[in-house]
C-alpha cells in the first residue's frame, strides 16, 4: 500500500469542545444517507457568543465550521444506523477467485485491525452481511472523515488485490 496521509486534525481542548458543542446543537444526523442539516447561519456566530462562550473568537469559530462543510462536502460522506459509514462493503464484488467464506472474513478482519492500529479508532461492519463498513458516530471522526476514508479505500483496495493475486493461498499451505 502506498503511504497516504494519516495525520489526524488536531484540535486545541478550547478548540475540540467548540467543535463538540457545534456537532451536537447544528448537525442533524440521519440514521441512513447524508447529513443535509448544518444549520449555521450569519447569527449563529453572535449565538454561540451569547450562549456559549463569550469570549469566543471569530476565527476560532470560522476554522471549526471550515472543518465541518469539508467533511459534509463530501460527497461519500454518510451515516448509516447513527454511526459514520466509510464505506459501502461491497468487496464481494470484486473477488474473482474462490475463497471460503470463512477464510475471507478472516483476512478481511486483518485488514480492518490494520486500521485501528494506524489511528486507534474502532471500525467494523453493520448491517446485513456486513455491507457498511462503520465507525463511531462523534466529532473527532466526522473532523477527519476524509483521510480515514483515503486511508480505509487504499486497505481495501489491498484486501482485494490480495485475495485475488491467491497469495493467500500460499499462506494456508
Amino acid at each position: 500500500m502506498k503511504k497516504k496521509n494519516t495525520k489526524l486534525i488536531e484540535l486545541t481542548y478550547n478548540e475540540r469542545e467548540l467543535a463538540k458543542y457545534i456537532y451536537d446543537k447544528y448537525i442533524t444526523t440521519a440514521n441512513y444517507g447524508r447529513t443535509t442539516y448544518f444549520e449555521i447561519d450569519d447569527d449563529t456566530f453572535a449565538e454561540l457568543k451569547e450562549y456559549y462562550d463569550s469570549d469566543l473568537k471569530k476565527w476560532t469559530y470560522n476554522k471549526i465550521v471550515k472543518l465541518f462543510n469539508k467533511t459534509l462536502e463530501n460527497e461519500n460522506f454518510r451515516y448509516y444506523e447513527n454511526e459514520i459509514q466509510l464505506d459501502e462493503n461491497h468487496n464481494l464484488f470484486e473477488i474473482n477467485v474462490d475463497i471460503d467464506e470463512e477464510l475471507y472474513w478472516f483476512y478481511a478482519d486483518n485488514y480492518l485491525e490494520t486500521f485501528e492500529e494506524e489511528f486507534g479508532i474502532k471500525i467494523g461492519y453493520n448491517g446485513r452481511g456486513g455491507r457498511h463498513i462503520v465507525i463511531e458516530n462523534n466529532v473527532d471522526n466526522f473532523i477527519n472523515y476524509t483521510t480515514l476514508q483515503e486511508y480505509y479505500k487504499d486497505l481495501r483496495n489491498d484486501f482485494i488485490a490480495f485475495i485475488n493475486s491467491e497469495e493467500w493461498k500460499e499462506e494456508e499451505e
